[in-house]
């Protein structure tokens, strides 16, 4: 009997029988009565060896051939590639078009799941209209928008829901970040403008500020901000106060504890030339959001490097609802709450969204008086002064302005902090961004 029945030539073929090849039939050969010696192996191969040979020489020449193999490989590898191209194509774009923290996970229904944060503009709506319609409609990849690391929208399939999830599945998740370090520090820079109606000799007095801000997002819904105003223009120069002084300096936590449920807690300094810690939380149901906030603060005031302070002692706060009018852009939002100088009253706010801009009306009652106003929100351009993994550069996403009928008056003052919780929330909400994506023919 030839040698070459002995495994010894065969064999190398044999390892490529594919499964197909061996249920069409196989058939074993007589046992080869001589040991031969392999040379090439340096082994010797024992007599009572048998290989499975195919019926079909077809078979056996395809898949026995490393050439075909080789190409079958390739093409599987570039198959693969093709379809995982989109979520790199996809991750890419959210980074290019200024998402941050980006990760990448699969959830518990088998979907491509990105989580990120927007801060470039007020309304998160300017992304997700940049999103490709397979992106937007498909219900195997899933967008959450998230609010200092804590879930809140989701848009998969079409449709935009409340995140409904904690970031215990991320934990869980074998997650990846995009665009480097997960969280990078942030520099915005924001114009302030402070004005009042003088008398018959300074009829409309301003003061015109910059205030550049640097904010660090860490891990756990931690948030450290700290930020300096700097006079430009400045009618209010002998006044005790106006000066070049800090502006924001403040350390934030946030969580989504339960879905629909959010706690937002910070210590600091905040707008109205006080200091000291609040907190807040705030529930989403359907249309609606209702928020309890509790304040302690004190007045302080900064000149010539010297921080002037009053005792940490006086609470306010109160409680708040909210409803939306998405199919007119419209909010309302009452408020009963003790006020900042002793008085109790409420407070009643009518808001109207214009795309990437805000306006309203509101009017407080009190037991000193009534007071009421205008306050609106506009964008700043450009997008992005500089940008890299670790650090980016940019305006704030907003101007926020408000003019007041009555001022100086002491009555229905709230405390006015720099992280809005209601203002943000509203453009976060699901009615408002799905009532956006349908009017830009995003979804259907």
């Amino acid at each position: 009997m030839s040698a070459s029945f002995c495994g010894l030539k065969l064999l190398p073929k044999a390892i490529f029988l594919s499964p197909i090849t061996l249920a069409s039939g196989t058939r074993k050969l007589p046992d080869c009565p001589v040991r031969v010696n392999c040379a090439r192996l340096g082994r010797r191969v024992p007599a009572k060896s048998s290989i499975l040979v195919s019926r079909n020489p077809i078979f056996m020449r395809l898949f026995g051939s490393n050439i075909f193999v080789t190409i079958a490989l390739v093409m599987l590898f570039a198959f693969s590639e093709a379809l995982a191209q989109p979520a790199d194509s996809l991750r890419e774009l959210l980074q290019t078009k200024g998402a941050e923290n980006i990760q990448y996970f699969k959830d518990e229904q088998g979907r491509g799941h990105y989580t990120l944060e927007y801060r470039l503009h007020r309304n998160p709506v300017v992304l997700l209209n940049e999103l490709p319609d397979w992106a937007v409609k498909s219900d195997t990849v899933a967008v959450t928008l998230m609010w200092y690391g804590s879930p809140w929208t989701t848009l998969s399939g079409g449709n935009v829901t409340a995140g409904a999830k904690d970031d215990k599945p991320l934990r869980r998740a074998n997650t990846s970040f995009a665009g480097g370090r997960p969280y990078k520090l942030d520099v915005s820079i924001a114009p302030v403008v402070f004005a009042e109606f003088g008398d018959e000799f300074d009829i409309f007095r301003t003061q015109l500020a910059l205030a550049p801000k640097i904010n660090y997002q860490l891990p756990f819904g931690l948030s450290a901000d700290l930020q300096w105003i700097f006079p430009i223009q400045n009618d209010f120069e002998s006044r005790f106060g106006f000066s070049s002084r800090p502006g924001q300096i403040s350390l934030s936590y946030t969580k989504s504890f339960i879905p629909n449920h959010i706690f937002v807690a910070s210590a600091g300094t905040f707008l109205n030339r006080q200091y000291g810690a609040s907190v807040d939380y705030v529930v989403r149901a359907g249309r609606n959001y209702f928020g309890v906030a509790a304040n302690l603060s004190a007045t302080y005031a900064y000149e010539d490097r010297v921080l002037y302070r009053e005792a940490l002692e006086y609470v306010s706060g109160g409680v708040w609802w909210m409803h939306s009018f998405p199919q007119h852009d419209l909010w309302t939002k009452v408020s009963f709450e003790r006020f900042l100088y002793e008085d109790y009253g409420s407070r009643i706010e009518l808001f109207r969204q214009f795309g990437n801009n805000e306006m309203g009306l509101y009017m407080t009652a009190s037991v000193r008086g009534f007071n009421g106003g205008v306050q609106w929100a506009m964008p700043l351009f450009p997008k992005v002064f500089y940008k890299n993994k670790y650090l980016q550069v940019r305006p704030a996403n907003q101007f926020l302005f408000t003019y007041e009928y009555l001022r100086n008056q002491n009555d229905g003052e709230s405390l006015m902090k720099y992280r809005q919780t209601d203002r943000s929330l509203r453009a976060l909400h699901p009615s408002f961004i799905k009532n956006h994506l349908l009017s830009l023919l995003k979804i259907l």
